[in-house]
């Protein structure tokens, strides 16, 4: 029978532990960034997302309210928010809850609405077996634009664009 020397062995286990141990630390490592890296990227996602939904909240009040789009002014007629002055803005009568204008500190907000062409249009029809009123009205094109900026403040922003068609009752011309 063949005795075993513990002397010969001279620490290959415990080389062999360390490597292992080296090989779990790197991979716990790698982990623990792309961990870091997706809850990051989770984070951006979600201020991008708030962001757009206040520019939208915005969007929809001034829609909401008839005297934010008056009948007034050629193409190129811009409204701004009250109280705003200057950047190009014709009338600023544009008024809003603070519900909807409040936000956090170090972010802003502007909205505006812009009188587009041609001044008045006829409006879009229907099929005629939908049987559409639309031959009554005209349209006033306006385009309403709502820019959100949290980025000063760690969040995110979003600038909102759109379209907005105004009745005019065709007797009125």
């Amino acid at each position: 029978m063949r005795q075993i020397n513990h002397f010969q062995q001279r620490g290959a286990v415990l080389i062999v532990s360390l490597l292992f141990l080296l090989l779990l630390t790197l991979i716990a490592t790698t982990a623990s960034r792309t961990s870091t890296f997706e809850l990051k990227m989770a984070g951006n996602e979600q201020s991008r997302i708030e962001a757009t939904q206040h520019a939208l909240a915005v969007i929809d009040a001034i829609e909401s309210d008839s005297d934010n789009t008056p009948i007034v002014g050629d193409i190129g007629y811009k409204i701004c928010a009250t109280g705003v002055s200057g950047g190009g803005c014709n009338e600023s009568i544009i008024t809003l809850a603070s519900t909807v204008t409040t936000v956090p500190t170090g972010s802003s907000l502007s909205y505006n609405v812009t009188r587009k062409g041609p001044l008045e249009t006829d409006a879009p029809t229907m099929d005629e077996d939908q049987a559409s009123s639309a031959s009554a009205f005209k349209v006033a094109r306006y385009e309403v634009t709502a820019t959100y900026d949290g980025t000063d403040a760690g969040l995110g922003s979003a600038q909102i664009v759109q379209g907005v068609l105004v009745k005019i009752p065709s007797q009125a011309n």
